[in-house]
């Protein structure tokens, strides 16, 4: 089982990767299931590639590429990747790494800046997952 502050760390390692949809390898490029993807690889997981999805994939085209490599749970604060709404469904995906004043820091593509990103997020996850083979995260608090 691989500690969950490992993912956490490879995770943040990927900010400045530029985004590119369908991405899955760092160095051309991850869109938001190719972060939390690519972070559990650098970690040290041996996963299948997800599968690919519309350039505005659909809650249950994200769920079911989060389902090659993940298990949904109900407790989005023990989860490794949230799910998070976005323009009418829970439609993008970002791996939470630290609570902060005021929300949690999380990584994600963000493809207006064209980047991966660490950001402040203040809003509710809609959907939590935890990836096989990565233990459940513990307290965020820093």
């Amino acid at each position: 089982m691989i500690p969950w502050a490992d993912y956490a760390d490879a995770a943040r390692r990927l900010v400045g990767a530029k985004v590119r949809h369908g991405g899955r390898i760092p160095a051309s490029g991850l869109d938001c299931v190719g972060v939390p993807y690519a972070a559990a690889v650098a970690a040290g997981l041996e996963l299948e590639e997800p599968p690919l999805y519309g350039v505005q994939p659909t809650e249950r085209e994200l769920w079911d590429g989060l389902a090659q490599f993940c298990d949904h749970t109900d407790d989005v604060d023990s989860a490794h990747i949230w799910q998070i709404p976005f323009l009418g469904g829970a439609r993008h995906v970002v791996v939470p790494v630290q609570e902060i004043e005021g929300g949690t820091l999380c990584v994600h593509a963000w493809s207006r800046r064209g980047l991966v990103v660490e950001t402040l997020w203040r809003r509710e996850a809609a959907q939590g997952w935890h990836i096989r083979g990565i233990a459940w995260r513990a307290q965020l608090h820093q």
